[in-house]
């Protein structure tokens, strides 16, 4: 199919694009070096697979970030110009609003307010890294409430030099729900110079998405096939949610998109497959 895409939100500093589909996780591009420009006034993008449910554009320049289309729901609207041909238009709307850049020196730290917006979840992931020096050192950051007053997440970032590290999180599943919150940072052990945390955000839909193994209850909890499962709540990755059917589905891992096989709204919980099946 033919999907138009008209980029609406994109910072000074990103593009080129290369865009990718969900159809094949998003491994190859169904095209590369696509402008900004081109990008802004409704790109017509050919020879998307007709099971892709995710349209993703990625920026290959000063900028590396992306940002995740979803065909079957945001603001979109759908024509048919003939029997196999599909036009969508997808008006992006940004989840992670305010100041996501909270900068550290060796002196102290700073604070910096942002918003996950009404009707979203963001899939956060950190970026930046402390630039100068020399020697490993790890660095923290944390997201905190919007009052400033209690640490939710904390990241880790261990670096060596200044070629860019690893990050850690107890941030389990990388998403936030709606609402506002603060990037802090504290007093750095730098060596001649400061540097920053950032966050970039996947936009989810209110929803949040997971990859999970399904179990039969009717056979002793023989597994199954794997799927996805979506929830208006938070799920713990390891445990066991039984749906209505007599299955059970394991939480493998947090995973973004529109895309899902099963409901587990409002679905019981079990540390145990058979717990789960006897809920």
């Amino acid at each position: 199919m033919t999907v138009l895409i008209t980029l609406t939100l994109a910072g000074s500093d990103t593009g080129p694009f290369d865009i990718y589909s969900n159809s094949d996780g998003y491994t190859t591009p169904i095209v590369t070096g696509v402008t900004k420009a081109a990008l802004e006034a409704g790109y017509s993008l050919a020879g998307v697979p007709d099971e892709a449910a995710v349209i993703r554009v990625q920026s290959t320049g000063t900028c590396t970030n992306y940002l995740d289309m979803y065909l079957s729901g945001g603001t979109t609207t759908t024509t048919s110009s003939t029997s196999s041909t599909t036009t969508t238009t997808t008006t992006l709307a940004a989840c992670l609003t305010g100041d996501t850049n909270a900068v550290a020196s060796c002196s102290g730290g700073e604070s910096a307010l942002f918003t996950v917006t009404a009707g979203n979840t963001a899939v956060i992931t950190p970026g930046g890294y402390y630039y100068s020096g020399s020697g490993t050192r790890t660095y923290t950051a944390y997201i905190m409430n919007a009052a400033n007053d209690t640490v939710l997440y904390t990241f880790a970032y261990t670096q060596t030099g200044s070629s860019p590290g690893v990050w850690t999180s107890d941030l389990l599943s990388n998403m936030l729900p709606a609402g506002s919150y603060r990037l802090r940072t504290d007093t750095v052990n730098c060596f001649s110079s400061s540097g920053s945390f950032s966050l970039t955000a996947t936009c989810g839909d209110g929803y949040y998405y997971y990859d999970v193994q399904r179990y039969d209850c009717e056979l002793g909890c023989e597994p199954g096939t794997t799927a996805i499962a979506r929830n208006t709540n938070f799920m713990t990755i390891g445990y066991f949610y039984k749906d209505g059917d007599g299955f059970v589905y394991e939480i493998l891992n947090a995973t973004g998109g529109s895309y899902y096989n099963v409901d587990l709204y409002g679905a019981p919980s079990s540390s145990t497959c058979s717990a789960a099946c006897e809920a």
